[in-house]
This record gives structure tokens, C-alpha cells and sequence, in this order.
């Protein structure tokens, strides 16, 4: 079994962190961004199994790299998983245009975040 990557992009230092240890913990690997720019970067560089973003983010956020990233792959080759504070309706319905597979608001509780991973990680290879 091969261990799948996770794309964390976050501006926050304290939300990655949380987020990588609780990754780790289950099982994933982890690189951080903390923007929309930076995200594309480590793209470039490895293809990650998700990217998990928040919505708002200084330089790019992350609707414009959700459709950034839509250029480029396809739902199939990276799934996409907002995890943002952005309850409104408006926002989720942009993101789920711009190409994401799921949409959960923070605070989220970690058994529905660690589902919708492993439903959008499962049975993917690169």
C-alpha cells in the first residue's frame, strides 16, 4: 500500500500544523503551503493524492487556485477539499464550481474530515 500525499494550504501556521499532525497520525503524508502561489509551487515539484485549502488566503486564495489547479488536473487526477471557516452558501457553491470534490467548514470535526480524505484518497495511484 502506498502512502498517499496531502497538499495542506493554509496562511494560517497554526491550522497546518494541527492539520499535518493529525494527517500524520493517520497515516498520510503531508507538504505545506500557505497560499495559493506556494501551492503551485510544491505542485511543481509533487503531485499530492488531495489538496486540502482554505478559501481565504493572502497573494492567491483559494478559489483562483482551485481553478488554477483545474488547468491543469482534472477532479480524477487531484481531488480537491475545502476546509475553511466560510459557512456561506455562496462561497461553498464558487468552490464546488471551481473544481472541488468536497466542502467542510472549520470547526469540523476530525472523523468527517478524516472521511472525506479517504473518500477522495481511496483507490488513487500516480
Amino acid at each position: 500500500m502506498t502512502i498517499k500525499t496531502i497538499l495542506i494550504v493554509d496562511d494560517e501556521k497554526l491550522m497546518r500544523a494541527l492539520l499535518r499532525h493529525y494527517c500524520k497520525q493517520n497515516g498520510f503524508e503531508v507538504v505545506e503551503a500557505e497560499n495559493g502561489e506556494e501551492a503551485l509551487h510544491r505542485l511543481g515539484e509533487k503531485r499530492p493524492d488531495l489538496v486540502m485549502m482554505d478559501a481565504m488566503m493572502p497573494v492567491m486564495n483559494g478559489l483562483v487556485l482551485a481553478h488554477r489547479i483545474r488547468q491543469h488536473f482534472d477532479e480524477d487526477q487531484l481531488p480537491i477539499l475545502f476546509l475553511t471557516s466560510e459557512a456561506d452558501a455562496q462561497t461553498q457553491k464558487e468552490a464546488l464550481a471551481a473544481g472541488a470534490q468536497a466542502y467542510l467548514t472549520k470547526p469540523v470535526s476530525l472523523g468527517d474530515l478524516l472521511n472525506s480524505i479517504k473518500q477522495l484518497t481511496m483507490g488513487r495511484s500516480h
